[in-house]
Parts: C-alpha cells; structure tokens; sequence
C-alpha cells in the first residue's frame, strides 16, 4: 500500500485512554474532552487532555450507560450517563458538580444554546442550566426522541419515532419552538427502527434546508419553510446512524452498508455513491481542507468531494461511536481495537509527513490446531530528504505483545515483525502505531495489517436461529425486557414484559451493573425449575425467583 499521496494526514501525538473511546471535543482552553468506557470498571471515564501535546490534564469516573457524548457550556461538561441521568463536571477540574434523573434513557447529545443544554430524552425535550436546573421542557405523546438536536433561529429540530413500542413505528422530524416550548410541526419520513448513537441527527443549510437520513436507504431534503420534503435520494443501507454533512451545493451521508453518498441539495440528483468498506461506517463524514474525510472499517479515507473518489488512506483502527473533531487547523479522531485498545489521534493535515509507511507484505501461517498462528510483517518506509529512521519501534500491545517492539531491519527502510498471534486476534485489521527518530526530531505513523484476506472462511457470514420472534416493547423503557422475552420464549419460558421488569429492577437494587442485569437475568431464570412469579403483596420471591 502507497501512502505517498498528495494529502497525508500527519499524526501530531496519540493518547492512548482506557476503555471504548467515544467523540472528542475541543474544550474552551483548547483542550480536547473525551469520554471512554471501561469494560473492566464498568463505569465512564471522562479525560481532559492537552491538546498541543497530547497530555492528560484531568480524568473523572462516572456511572456508565447511555448514547450520547458531552456538550460545553458557561465552564460546564453536560455528559449523559447512568442510562437514565445527565451530570455536570467542572470543565477546569473535572470535578463532578451536580446529576439530574431523567427517567428515561438518554439517546440524545446534548446541543448547546442560549445558556441551555438542549437534548432529547423518552418523549421529553428538555433544556438544562449550567447549574443543571431544568429551565424549558416541553412532551409529545408516544414519541421516543434520539439524536443530536438542531437549533436554527429558536427552533429545535430533532429526529423521533413515533409509536416506538408498535410493529409499525415511523421516522419523524420535529421542529419545536424555544420559545413556547411546544410542537410547531412534524413531517413524517418513513419506516423506523432505533438505530441511534451519540452522532445521529441532521443536518442543515442556509437556504432553509435540512437533511436526514433513513432507516430505508432515502436521503430527504426538507424545506423548513414550506414545511414539506423537497426531494428523495435513494442511498444503500440504513442511513440513521450517522448524520449528514452540507458543504456548498452537496450534502454527504453514509450508510451502515459501508457507503458514503454526494447529493446536490437543489436537485437531489446523486453525484457519487462510493462503497469503501464492508464493516460499514459508524462515524459521520467531515469536511476537511476541501477534502471529505470518512472512518469506515480500520482506515480513516480521504476523498475528492465533487465524485468521491479515494484520494489516500490511512489505518488508525475502528470504532462504533467516534466522530471527528476539528479545532485549530486540526483534526482528531479515537479509534482502535474494541474492546480495549483505543487511541485518540491528533492529525495535522501535510503535504510532506516526515514518516510514512511504504508499503507492508504479510505473510500469515495459520494453525488450526493451535492457539497462535505465525505472524510475519514486512514493511518499507518512506521519510522527508531520505533520512535512515532511528529507534524504529512498534506498539504489539493488542497482540499481547510489548509497547516498545524493536522490528528487525533487513535493509535500509525495510524491517520485519515476527510474533506470534493470538489466535482471537486472527480475525481483525488492525492499525499497528510506529514510531521513529528522523533527524531531529520523533515520529509516529500507522502500520495496516489487514488479516482477514489471509485466514480460512470458517466463520459463516450470517447465522439465523429458526423460529426465533422478536418481540416489540410495550413501554418506552421496555427494550431489555423485549429482547429477554424473545430469548426466554424461545427457550419456553412464559413470561410477560412487566414481570421481567420487575427482575431487572430488582437486580439493580441488588447492585448488579446495567451492563449486564439482563445477561445475569436470563442466565438465572433460565435455569430456573419453575417461572419466576410474584407474591400476592407484588413483592419478587427471590428464592423462587432463582432456583
């Protein structure tokens, strides 16, 4: 692979935080706040680093839960955590000043505006002060928010399925006034599924337009104005997951199929359609240097934005839940091996990087009957004025490896790494961090390693259990017990929604993390002799209850 293209971004520093890295942003110092969880902890770890350097400043521990990434305002970090609360940090300190229940789970970043922390949670919008006081709230009936709200001239529009707990739930955007508090309008866009994150949304122009993906592969234009939809694109995929992007007379979205889509926002004709990876894109495209910037699968791709061709390509690994950031000419992005290896990457757009792979040769041995295979990984070099790196060294950690991995040199510019690998990391691509000495000053870049091309399909594309239904929730906050019930029915245990709420409930009195109540709960009622019932007075009997 040839990285010497004419834009290469150059890694400026990496950090390397704990957990499942989620979207930085630049704080009012310039400093970057990313949120990680930590799957050992299980809580949320909030960081503050130095965003010239790359050094931590602060790090706070929160109950985890949610799908949503922190917003900044009046010197306050507004973070949605503990599924149902939202909490207020210090952003100087990262001290933790106060946290408000909600009541519902929170799909929702928060966008601030006025002095308010606007976010959409269960059928409710709320806006919260700094001093997290719910100052605005405004309801509409059987409607479950979620997404990144937009606020244009004191209008909040937001994304919502109406009937969420219905066979046939629906998409809908709508615009609530800010200054009433109330419903002005909705245009209904087709067939719903919740498929929300911490980057779902919209996205809008200054001519009136704003743009939302769907569930069913359409783009719609909406003219806010006439209250109507301008025009239908039809993409490939679920196009929800991710907001879109306008700049000029295009607007981009990609999909979860692995595509990312150019429309012209006055016609809606589409200008390109380009298919970059088949493990789909989880973060939304960015506009960069007149370059669209995209994550899809292990590489951060760099594509002309007038017919999406591939300009260059670089390996940082993947993540579910990133977005880029941009502040101060530059661009930063977490991503890794989930679930622990994450980094968070400062890149500075260059013309000339001092340090950049080449080109890499892999050659793998599979051993079926053992637990590491033989990893060999030849790679080239390429470096400013021609310089001979010093005190090359790789980052093997995901491997089990060491931190500081010294490749043997074959020839001047080509080195060869030889581990042996796990055999449960034979599956992935991986972006492996590289640094180096040249001339006065140390480097870093990525190595790809792409294995999957090289290990025997013995792994099915799709796997389908028959006769498996999947049950819709009755209640806005229902999900865990919809999905318990399909398992547990499927296996002939009989129980309805409420009463699996009741166990979920009660496990989180016993202290059982929400990470996994529902996992510990259907493990113990399905062995269980008998169902789980209730005593006449509505309280669990805990030793029926787990048998």
């Amino acid at each position: 692979m040839d990285n010497r293209i004419l834009f290469s971004p150059t890694i400026e520093w990496v950090s390397n935080p704990n957990g499942v890295a989620r979207v930085p942003m630049s704080g009012a110092k310039g400093n970057i706040i990313l949120h990680t969880y930590d799957r050992f902890t299980k809580e949320y770890v909030v960081f503050n680093y130095d965003a010239n350097t790359g050094k931590q400043i602060w790090s706070t521990y929160l109950p985890a839960g949610g799908y949503a990434s922190p917003t900044i305002g009046d010197g306050v970090i507004f973070l949605p955590c503990g599924y149902t609360q939202i909490c207020g940090l210090d952003e100087n300190t990262g001290e933790r000043l106060w946290t408000k229940e909600l009541n519902s789970r929170n799909r929702s970043t928060p966008t601030f505006y006025k002095s308010l922390a606007y976010l959409g949670v269960g059928n409710k919008i709320l806006g919260i002060s700094a001093d997290g006081n719910i100052e605005k709230e405004c309801s509409v009936v059987g409607v479950m928010f979620y997404g990144n709200p937009l606020i244009i001239n004191n209008y909040l529009y937001i994304l919502g399925d109406s009937n969420p707990t219905k066979n046939k739930s629906l998409l809908n955007i709508f615009a609530i006034n800010l200054n009433s508090m109330e419903l002005s309008w909705k245009i209904e866009l087709g067939p719903a599924a919740m498929v929300s994150c911490d980057s779902s949304g919209l996205a809008y122009h200054e001519s009136g337009l704003i743009f939302a993906g769907g569930f069913d592969g359409i783009l719609r234009c909406i003219d806010i104005k006439e209250k109507t939809i301008k025009w239908e694109a039809k993409g490939q995929g679920i196009l929800t997951r991710s907001k879109p992007i306008v700049k000029k007379q295009m607007v981009y979205v990609n999909s979860l199929e692995g595509y990312i889509m150019g429309v012209n926002i006055n016609t809606g004709k589409v200008k390109f359609n380009q298919f970059l990876s088949p493990e789909g894109m989880w973060c939304p495209p960015v506009i960069y240097d007149n370059y669209l910037w995209v994550h899809s699968g292990v590489f951060l791709y760099i594509l002309q934005t007038n017919n999406g061709e591939v300009v260059n390509k670089i390996a940082i690994g993947h993540s579910p839940y990133t977005d880029f950031e941009i502040a101060s000419g530059k661009l930063y992005i977490a991503a890794g091996d989930p679930p622990d290896w994450f980094y968070l990457y400062c890149l500075r757009l260059s013309n000339n990087p001092r340090f950049t792979i080449k080109k890499t040769k892999i050659d793998y041995k599979y051993r079926d009957d053992e637990n590491f295979d033989d990893l060999d990984i030849i790679f080239n070099v390429s470096t400013a004025d021609g310089i001979i790196p010093e005190n090359l060294k790789v980052d093997l950690r995901k491997f089990g490896g060491s931190d500081s991995y010294e490749p043997k040199v074959l020839r001047p510019k080509e080195y060869l790494i030889s581990i042996k690998l796990p055999k449960f990391n034979r599956y992935g691509d991986y972006a492996l961090i590289a640094e180096a000495k040249i001339g006065n000053g140390t480097y870093k870049t990525t190595i790809p390693v792409c294995l999957r091309e090289y290990i025997p399909n013995d792994i099915p594309d799709s796997y389908q259990i028959e006769n498996f239904l999947l049950q819709q929730q009755e209640k806005d906050y229902y999900s865990g017990s919809a999905v318990m019930k399909s398992v547990l029915n499927f296996y002939g245990k009989e129980l309805n929604q409420q009463e699996i709420n009741d166990m979920g409930e009660y496990l989180d009195d016993l202290g059982i993390h929400g990470h996994h109540k529902w996992r510990t709960g259907s493990v113990r009622i399905l062995h269980a002799s008998t169902n789980i019932r209730n005593n006449d007075d509505g309280e669990i009997l805990e030793k029926i209850s787990f048998k």
